[in-house]
């Protein structure tokens, strides 16, 4: 079952990990939303080998939400960029001063995507890209 962002904060703190036992064998239990339920279908024969999942699993968590996390602020990151070229694109600055600004922000954009965003053919950009050169 996939988890959101918010139940692996939860599942990754071991304070939300219980195991039980029914009289037969040990139950891994797990609270999510302030509610228990059974977190694993396989029983445990002791209670050691039950914590030793949960200790496994909370690493993995843990491990889980840092990724996630990592990944939205790059998606974060990227729309942010994103609306910076275009708040570029739709100024009054002149199409060099444009491309110079653009690469500024994303010096790997290729002459494709930078036309793209200013709505000028490659040819023009191309030509500023020659203008950069000899000033660089």
């Amino acid at each position: 079952m996939p988890f959101s962002l918010k139940d692996l904060e939860q599942l990754s703190q071991y304070k939300n990990h219980t195991i039980k036992f029914d009289g037969y064998d040990y139950w891994w239990y797990s609270k999510i939303d302030n509610k228990w339920s059974l977190h694993c279908i396989k029983p445990f024969k002791s209670y050691q080998q039950g914590l030793e999942y949960i200790k496994y699993w909370l690493v993995k968590y843990a491990q889980e939400v840092i990724n996630n996390e990592a990944i939205f602020e790059r998606i974060t990151d990227n729309v942010i960029k994103d609306v910076n070229i275009y708040e570029i694109a739709n100024s009054n600055l002149k199409p060099l001063n444009k491309v110079i600004k653009i690469l500024e922000i994303r010096p790997n954009l290729n002459q494709t995507e930078i036309s793209e965003y200013l709505n000028i053919t490659k040819m023009a950009v191309s030509k500023h890209f020659k203008k950069l050169k000899y000033v660089r």
